[in-house]
């Protein structure tokens, strides 16, 4: 484990990689619409005290923070942390980062809102994932995971049989042996059962931003959910 974790943070921290890889992805995705989509379907208020997993470089953390809502980013990559906080320094805004591991949270307050956007889970355990963001939500609190869809990922390999990435049917994951990576890609029955045994009750279910069903179709499934009350 403490391997994969250590593969997958070199290639989160090196700018030369992640970030450059995902160049065209950022240029064309306006971090504006996705948090018009997020205070939307969250039902976000002012008051909310909100927590962005994974926040990377702090795209929708920024974008939040410039709107005057409160906001703290997580992420385990220090150099996309920097990033984030260089940015918010040069906006002029205040939000809050956090360096840890998304499986081990032990954050300073609880959030009244949370968001795993756009979500990369490589090397992620998501039961354990799902399981420490739990605990840092309010009673009540919304949380909404955005995913790839497994029957996109399923059908854009079978239309690329080239693709230096591999499925592994039996257990549900997307394998680059080059930079050793493994990406999950649950099914919603499993996302239920984890959900649920976190106290963690689903309200709704999408296939896009667009809020259309999720089926075998869609290019995304987006869950939200919010902690039972105590």
């Amino acid at each position: 484990m403490q391997e994969k974790v250590s593969k997958i943070k070199k290639y989160y921290d090196n700018p030369d990689q992640y970030l450059a890889e995902h160049k065209d992805f950022f240029s064309i995705h306006n971090p504006e619409k996705d948090v018009d989509f997020l205070i939307k379907v969250l039902e976000i208020e002012k008051s909310d005290n909100i927590l962005d997993i994974t926040c990377g470089q702090g795209r929708h953390t920024t974008e939040l923070a410039k709107r005057g809502y409160t906001v703290s980013g997580v992420d385990f990559s220090s150099s996309l942390i920097d990033e984030a906080k260089q940015i918010a320094i040069d906006a002029n805004i205040k939000s809050q980062y956090y360096i840890q591991n998304i499986e081990s949270l032990k954050l300073p307050s609880k959030f009244d809102m949370a968001y795993w956007f756009f979500s990369d889970f490589a090397n992620i355990d998501l039961a354990s994932a799902i399981k420490s963001i739990s605990n840092q939500l309010n009673p009540g609190a919304r949380v909404l995971f955005d995913s790839d869809s497994l029957f996109r990922i399923v059908s854009h390999l079978q239309n690329n049989p080239d693709s230096p990435y591999k499925f592994d049917p039996k257990l549900l994951q997307l394998i680059d042996n080059s930079l050793g990576l493994s990406i999950p890609y649950p099914t919603f029955l499993m996302w239920q059962d984890w959900l649920n045994k976190n106290e963690l009750e689903i309200i709704n279910v999408w296939g896009n931003y667009d809020l259309s069903s999720y089926d075998i179709k869609s290019p995304r499934l987006i869950i939200l959910a919010n902690k039972k009350a105590a």
